[in-house]
């Protein structure tokens, strides 16, 4: 498995800034670093059940200092207005029947707690120095827009604002599943691509792919 390392920031800032969210555009490169781990088909985004697009990201975060760093936001956007991301509640502190699983909504997508980053990062939490953090962020954003077929690759944006003004940024290589919306149109686009998304169901357990 490899990793994806962020790109220059400006251009992202501006991208960032220009959709509302709370960034500070200067020359400073930020201390966060923030990988997307390629090669395992996990990062995507798919339709859900009640019209809701469900978004699975497989990242590392470093913070190269100097000095630990408090997180004051998490940002994950693309390129329709409104997305809207939302991070998935952590089990344990919902009604969930199963505390050691996040679950998509009206799926039976589910992640082992243990491979998930949502409750990790929160706001006000401290990235200590060279303490990479490898796993899953987990969330929900608005419905994708129809034009979007099954398979179309493009990218988003996450971005980590903490305490030292400059966030980090990554541009998230993504693939769409539209399976739910036309099953029998995806089914056969699949055979005749040879097989996309089969070496990682979107219904299959990673527990055993992710390390």
């Amino acid at each position: 498995m490899t990793a994806k390392p962020q790109r220059g920031t400006s251009d992202r800032l501006l991208w960032l800034a220009e959709r509302g969210c709370p960034v500070s555009i200067s020359k400073n490169e930020s201390p966060i670093r923030i990988e997307q781990k390629t090669g395992d088909d996990v990062t995507r985004i798919f339709d859900l059940p009640g019209g809701l697009t469900g978004c699975v990201l497989d990242v590392r975060i470093i913070n190269e200092g100097p000095g630990a760093r408090s997180i004051r936001e998490l940002n994950f956007e693309l390129g329709w207005p409104d997305f809207g991301f939302q991070l998935l509640p952590d089990p344990r502190e919902t009604e969930a029947q199963y505390r050691n699983l996040y679950r998509f909504p009206g799926e039976s997508l589910e992640f082992l707690r243990d491979l998930v980053l949502n409750h990790v990062l929160r706001p006000d939490t401290i990235l200590q120095l060279n303490h990479p953090l490898s796993g899953l962020l987990l969330g929900v954003g608005s419905p994708m827009p129809p034009e979007i077929r099954h398979g179309a690759a493009f990218t988003g944006i996450l971005s980590i604002i903490t305490d030292s003004g400059s966030p980090g940024i990554c541009e998230m290589e993504l693939c769409a599943d539209r399976s739910l919306r036309d099953p029998l149109k995806t089914k056969k686009r699949r055979r005749a691509n040879g097989g996309l998304f089969e070496r990682v169901s979107v219904t299959d357990d990673l527990s055993s792919v992710y390390k």
